[in-house]
């Protein structure tokens, strides 16, 4: 009887646990964009920009240029770094437009300094996205896009205002298009027409 008990409420437990859990998180990716508009209002509009070689480097490891400037200390890095900076936030979107991709993956190619003023549309563009989500099936947290399976996550859009939802809410024509040599196309990370492209 216990075990049948237990086999009723795990699947309710498991899911209020993952629920709360997206609302914590969903708290700290609006922090961090808070903290992002706050660097920029210190730095002449510029996305967090730290002195990375590569897109994807200064994607990742956005958080670094907030740390330098003492907005986070170890502990708040810790937790920043379970969000992605959009690639657009750190990329020439010239190089994000269909026909004009490079030969290779973006993440490998030079930044540039993007800034905030180049939204035309920030409430419709990601700005950070949460890394990771956990489906029941896998011990191991898949990214948040672009698995059909995949659970929902928190993002924050450029204007500062967060939600939560999957990948496929973000696709601006409801219509998964990528160019899968130079991974372009993905939802919030690395949308076309860059910074100036719509996320929703």
């Amino acid at each position: 009887m216990l075990l049948i008990l237990v086999g009723v409420l795990l699947p309710s437990v498991r899911r209020a646990w993952h629920q709360s859990r997206l609302t914590a998180l969903l708290g700290e990716i609006q922090q961090q964009a808070a903290l992002v508009e706050m660097y920029g209002n210190e730095h002449n509009d510029l996305y967090p920009f730290a002195a990375f070689d590569t897109v994807g480097a200064c994607s990742a490891k956005w958080y670094e240029a907030l740390a330098l400037e003492g907005l986070l200390d170890d502990r708040a890095v810790e937790r920043a770094s379970v969000f992605q900076l959009s690639l657009c936030m750190v990329y020439d979107a010239r190089r994000m437009e269909p026909g004009n991709t490079p030969d290779r993956t973006v993440w490998d190619e030079s930044p540039v300094p993007v800034y905030r003023r180049q939204t035309r549309l920030p409430a419709s563009k990601g700005m950070l996205a949460w890394l990771f989500t956990w489906p029941q099936r896998s011990p191991w947290p898949p990214r948040w896009c672009c698995f059909p399976d995949s659970s929902p996550g928190p993002v924050a859009m450029a204007d500062g205002s967060a939600m939560i939802g999957r990948w496929m809410d973000f696709l601006p024509d409801g219509e998964f298009v990528y160019d899968d040599v130079s991974h372009v196309g993905f939802p919030v990370i690395t949308t076309w027409y860059g910074v100036e492209g719509r996320d929703r």
